[in-house]
């Protein structure tokens, strides 16, 4: 009987795993047009959402905790935090961030107290860390990312409120002290990326809805998944010329209705 119901256990969790895989969806802004895209993760599909319309389009992409919009990142002189919908693209303006040039970028919430963190202020030569108030779209700088030059194509946060980043500098996954970037908790994980995967100028970061860590890299337009304990990649898909080269990447918000069900009838099944 104890071996029956641990058997029972592990098929759940099994059927769980296949369940929570076929329901991942990543969202992409486009490097060159103006355009919202999804990536499917299992198989590679990339559809048009919808056009966002804003010229200088997004640096970076993050889920709102809201769990039913995006924040979209601008760059330049003139960094702008806009919402948009997931579902047509369509954009409402928040604020400027009035902290100066930000070149490429990122976002990313910190799990633990629900700070919004943002790459890159400055230059590749002094980039900057800061932190934007999702409301207003103001920011605020937090300091100086050791150990230059950086790129941070995209940022994300472990559970434990872990600031991580995509460096394309150095083709690597970085550890970042939220706190104080520029000290010695600010490293890079592991020697590199590897498998042949080369950043360019853009990409991005996210962790999707299966708590994996997905990676994209404009240059050799590879989707993969990062390991947080050794920075090493693992290659999903390498894109053809037919699919855009994307600025940004995001996660979509919480568990699908077939996910939460499906669980729900598992769990019930061996609940005695």
């Amino acid at each position: 009987m104890r071996a029956t119901m641990s058997l029972g256990l592990l098929t759940a969790v099994l059927l769980f795993s296949v369940v929570s895989a076929s329901a991942v969806t990543l969202y992409a802004s486009d490097a060159i047009g103006r355009d919202i895209y999804t990536i499917d993760t299992l198989d590679g599909t990339v559809m048009l959402v919808g056009s966002h319309g804003i010229a200088s389009g997004f640096c970076g992409l993050e889920y709102s905790q809201r769990g039913d919009l995006l924040l979209g990142l601008t760059r330049l002189t003139s960094a702008k935090l806009y919402s948009v919908d997931p579902n047509t693209a369509v954009t409402t303006y928040i604020g400027s961030l009035g902290i100066g040039y930000v070149y490429e970028g990122a976002l990313a919430f910190d799990p633990t107290n629900g700070t919004l963190y943002g790459a890159n202020a400055g230059s590749n030569e002094q980039p900057s860390i800061f932190v934007v108030n999702p409301s207003t779209g103001v920011g605020t700088i937090v300091g100086l990312v050791g150990s230059p030059p950086h790129d941070f194509d995209g940022l994300i946060f472990d559970d434990y409120g872990q600031l991580y980043g995509l460096d394309g500098e150095t083709q690597a996954l970085w550890k970042i002290d939220k706190n104080d970037p520029g000290g010695p908790g600010t490293q890079m994980v592991g020697t590199g990326l590897g498998s042949g995967i080369d950043m360019g100028s853009v990409g991005g970061i996210t962790r999707g809805p299966d708590g994996l860590v997905y990676g994209y890299s404009s240059y050799s337009h590879d989707l993969f998944t990062i390991d947080l304990d050794t920075g090493l990649a693992t290659v999903l898909y390498s894109f053809g010329p037919d699919v855009p080269v994307f600025y940004a990447i995001s996660g979509s918000g919480g568990i699908t209705p077939v996910e939460s069900s499906s669980w729900s009838r598992i769990k019930a099944m061996y609940a005695h």
